[in-house]
């Protein structure tokens, strides 16, 4: 799919990742202030009082605006616009979590802002159509796949400039690392390959051919393995991050499209666009998949803090789209959550319990209780919302 000269597969999202907790004083001193608005419209002036401030923030990506919907998790209400460039497409924070960063796929640059604040205080150019984020708290560093210029940049988070320009395959997309040895893997859409770099010298050392388009990745065994979707020849690839080899290739559904996988285990759950299935990938068995029915086109899934559960959107058709809860250990759907149109971007929180989902056509992001599995909330927000990511 092409847009603006962007080479974009189909249906590809930004995949986000968090940061550490943090303070956020103004936009927290702007959730207080809309709470004692609605308490003197005549809503319940204790329904969050006591929530406000212990509540994390959530960040929405609105594509089709170009900017930042901030909501308070606590109330569920909109207390922040950020501007960003045009089609912001991944969200990363700082390792002190005082600064966000925002890559602009139409716009050739990462804005970047003060989670304090909300203000923007950089805009840096990098390569061109910057897509996915990687931040390496180690390095104090921000990595981002430039989609077009086949290349990925590396920012220095202190002083915001561009200190390594890193030549890779053709139309990089996800970004994944591992923590020993420090490496960073880049999967190539249109190179069929996966480009290792090593953090320290910022220096390609491998190429590692894989399947056919690999569109979505994750790091399972403890970091010590990726784990490919590769869109186009209906495959997972599992590649040994130590010694760069491939340990393994498996059949899953139609168009794989995301990968969730369990950091500290060794499962990954693929969504299979083009299949009413999630594949479950054990990388220690020898055996296939097993496959859990979700419903037409699952589109992106998420596991939860502690493992227990694996969330899955459904994208279906317009008006039927749906979360699908899954237990993980049963490996049965226990119950799924009515969203609104063309569910995209997803996230859930420990503290409180809850889901959130943007809906692209809709405008809106729809929060629900983790547990109960009822929606609590739909807030507006910008226009043609794909992402959602917690804030530090």
């Amino acid at each position: 799919m092409r847009e603006a000269g962007i080479v974009r597969p189909p249906f590809l999202d930004g995949s986000h990742r968090e940061g550490r907790r943090r303070p956020h004083d103004r936009l927290r001193r702007l959730a207080r202030a809309v709470l004692a608005g609605c308490a003197a419209l005549g809503a319940p002036a204790s329904t969050h009082a006591g929530s406000t401030a212990s509540a994390r923030l959530l960040y929405v990506l609105n594509s089709g605006s170009a900017n930042l919907s901030v909501i308070d998790v606590g109330s569920n209400q909109p207390v922040a616009t950020i501007p960003t460039g045009l089609r912001p497409e991944s969200l990363v924070f700082s390792a002190d979590g005082s600064v966000g960063y925002v890559s602009n796929l139409l716009s050739s640059s990462l804005t970047v802002f003060s989670t304090r604040t909300g203000l923007v205080v950089a805009t840096i150019s990098v390569g061109d159509g910057p897509g996915i984020l990687y931040a390496d708290r180690a390095s104090r560093s921000v990595w981002v796949s430039n989609s077009q210029s086949d290349s990925v940049s590396v920012v220095d988070e202190r002083s915001f400039a561009v200190i390594a320009t890193i030549p890779v395959g053709r139309n990089p997309m996800s970004i994944v690392a591992s923590s020993s040895p420090r490496r960073v893997f880049v999967n190539c859409y249109l190179g069929n390959q996966l480009s290792v770099i090593d953090v320290t010298s910022m220096r390609l050392v491998a190429t590692i051919p894989v399947g056919q388009q690999p569109l979505a990745m994750g790091v399972s065994g403890g970091g010590r393995e990726v784990v490919i979707a590769n869109f186009m020849d209906d495959t997972v690839t599992v590649v040994d991050c130590a010694t760069l080899k491939v340990r393994s290739q498996v059949a899953v559904g139609s168009n794989p499209r995301d990968v969730a996988a369990d950091r500290n285990g060794t499962s990954s759950w693929i969504s299979n666009f083009l299949s009413p299935f999630v594949s479950l990938v054990d990388t220690t068995q020898t055996s296939g998949p097993d496959h859990i029915l979700v419903g037409l086109a699952p589109h992106r899934t998420v596991l939860d803090a502690t493992g227990s559960r694996a969330y899955c959107v459904v994208r279906s058709v317009v008006g039927t789209e749906s979360v699908a809860a899954i237990d993980t250990r049963s490996r049965q759907v226990v119950g799924s959550v009515p969203v609104g149109k063309l569910p995209d971007g997803l996230a859930v929180s420990r503290f409180p319990r809850r889901g959130f989902v943007a809906n692209c056509l809709d405008g809106t992001v729809t929060v629900f209780d983790t547990q109960t599995l009822r929606v609590v909330g739909t807030v507006p927000v910008g226009t043609r919302p794909t992402a959602v990511v917690m804030g530090p």
